[in-house]
């Protein structure tokens, strides 16, 4: 046909998406109902009275599907016009309650001799119904010594109070579902020749659950001198926690590899020292320095079934600590060793492992029976330190200011896990390529190996440090504006600098009970430096 073209047209693409749908969502609330009497009576009583109830609940839940080839119309985005075959959905939640009923007396003498008691009922839906509730008791006695009147007109002493106090207080801090069995159903089974359809147990729960308690004692001795400018505290406590709440590792044939059960009572125990001195030399000069010191002891007492627990699995089959009477908890529980073999003949000649050859680490054979093998881990401390410590400066001189703070802890260890075998391709320290070989025998650092290597002392190290966690330097501006009342520029170093013994790169290394002091996958501390003004209207 004259005048027109007649070109064959293209197909219309239609283009589908894919639509994800979800709904989350949190919801928290308490309610406190509470009643207050006070009454003062002739001759210096006081007392106070205060009855309550207080109930707590949390719930989270999500709800989500997914499906593709959906229309691009938005008229059209509904899971159910898209592709059944690509369907994923999901849903969950969880909730929990708390409810505590509580009464509290408190009474003092002319304000010198002072006396608090308390019992608490409190109950959690994270236990059985049998083991809901608990009761918890607490009591603190004091004494301002300071207001007697051998002492109300010392020019020393500007402040003395003895105190004592003791509670039980329990913990709840496990989840939800932890007593409960969770149970798949539609699981067939074969009974007398025919498929059954049933349901089965999935996993090991322990039904008979019931709060973690702590049991505390506290005496202490606050005090202020010269004006209250030098005020400290000495403080002897001693708390002992029963029931501990703790995940129990499981064989895995038994398709479970833990479970939350009651499984210990320990000891802390120690002596905690404060002391701070506050100056105004002049109207010009300010001076403060504070430091504090803890003293801790830590001891297993008991354990459920008497059987020790290990755990700090260094994610190849290894464990590196353990949990037993007479020892602290999460101690490291390893394989001692002796050098580095350097010869066939030197390893004939001692208990080995089966594989073992020159370059290799020496394990010893503690208990003397001729071979090496578990019964051969020894103890070699624990990530618990003996002692912690702070300190801080603290300067103002005119429009200058100065403050400096530390802190650290003493008599702990860490166990270095980058010394061992690394699964990718990470960097390590270059001390350790000094490594043995048969030309370099003058060397404590054992040959390279894809073998597993061994949980051994080799990899345990002081955990020693101190750290200097806050440097600021500030200047103010003298201003003299009716909108701008200050301004100060400051700079300020946060983590600027770590003395350590660990050859690891940062020794606090929190991870639970059994998993606390152990590097598997290293974060080097950050060190900040902030510039930054204060504006205040």
């Amino acid at each position: 046909m004259e005048g027109f073209d007649v070109m064959p047209r293209k197909p219309s693409l239609i283009k589908f998406f894919n639509l994800s749908v979800s709904n989350n969502g949190l919801k928290h609330y308490t309610w406190d109902n509470y009643f207050t009497y006070r009454q003062s009576l002739k001759g210096g009583h006081n007392i106070t009275v205060m009855a309550g109830i207080t109930t707590e609940m949390n719930q989270t839940y999500f709800l989500s599907g997914y499906r593709q080839d959906v229309p691009p119309q938005e008229n059209y985005w509904y899971l159910n016009l898209g592709n059944a075959a690509t369907a994923v959905n999901g849903n969950g939640g969880d909730k929990w309650t708390r409810m505590s009923y509580f009464t509290r007396v408190s009474y003092n003498y002319k304000g010198k001799y002072l006396f608090t008691g308390t019992l608490r009922r409190e109950g959690s839906s994270r236990f059985s119904v049998n083991n809901r509730w608990g009761v918890f008791p607490a009591l603190g006695l004091g004494w301002i010594i300071s207001r007697e009147g051998f002492l109300k007109n010392s020019k020393i002493i500007s402040n003395l109070k003895l105190r004592f106090s003791w509670g039980i207080v329990g913990n709840d801090n496990i989840s939800t579902n932890a007593f409960l069995y969770t149970i798949n159903s539609g699981v067939n089974y074969v009974f007398n020749q025919q498929i059954v359809t049933g349901s089965t147990i999935t996993d090991i729960k322990d039904p008979n659950l019931k709060w973690e308690t702590s049991n505390s004692i506290d005496i202490g001795l606050d005090f202020g001198l010269f004006d209250n400018k030098l005020t400290g505290t000495v403080d002897y406590y001693n708390k002992q926690t029963k029931n501990l709440l703790f995940p129990l590792p499981l064989p895995a044939i038994l398709g479970s590899s833990s479970y939350i059960t009651n499984v210990a009572r320990m000891e802390n125990k120690g002596l905690e020292l404060a002391l701070n001195w506050l100056h105004n030399f002049s109207n010009h000069l300010r001076l403060s320095l504070g430091g504090n010191i803890t003293f801790n002891t830590n001891k297993v007492l008991d354990i459920a079934n008497g059987v020790p627990v290990n755990g700090g699995g260094l994610d190849n089959g290894q464990y590196t600590t353990r949990i037993a009477v007479g020892h602290t908890v999460g101690s490291f529980y390893v394989y001692k060793t002796n050098g580095i073999y350097q010869t066939q003949d030197q390893i004939d000649a001692t208990p080995h492992f089966s594989d073992a050859k020159p370059g290799d680490l020496i394990y010893e054979d503690t208990n003397g029976d001729g071979i090496i093998n578990e019964k051969d881990r020894v103890f070699v401390g624990s990530y618990q330190p003996k002692l912690y410590f702070g300190f801080n400066f603290n300067i103002q001189y005119k429009n200058f200011d100065f403050l400096l703070t530390t802190f650290g802890n003493v008599g702990n260890k860490v166990y270095n896990g980058k010394k061992a075998q690394r699964w990718g391709g990470e960097n390590i320290e270059a001390s350790l390529a000094n490594y043995w070989t048969p030309d370099n025998t003058h060397t404590n650092i054992p040959a390279p190996s894809n073998k597993v290597p061994v949980a051994s002392d080799y990899y345990v190290e002081s955990g020693n440090f101190l750290r200097i966690n806050n440097i600021t330097l500030g200047y103010s501006i003298p201003v003299n504006t009716k909108t701008i009342s200050k301004l100060r520029v400051y700079l300020t170093a946060q983590n600027p600098f770590t003395f350590k013994a660990f050859s690891g790169f940062n020794p606090e290394l929190p991870g639970g009970v059994l998993n606390s002091g152990i590097e598997l996958n290293p974060i080097p501390t950050t060190a900040t430096y902030l510039l930054g003004v204060n504006l205040n209207f």
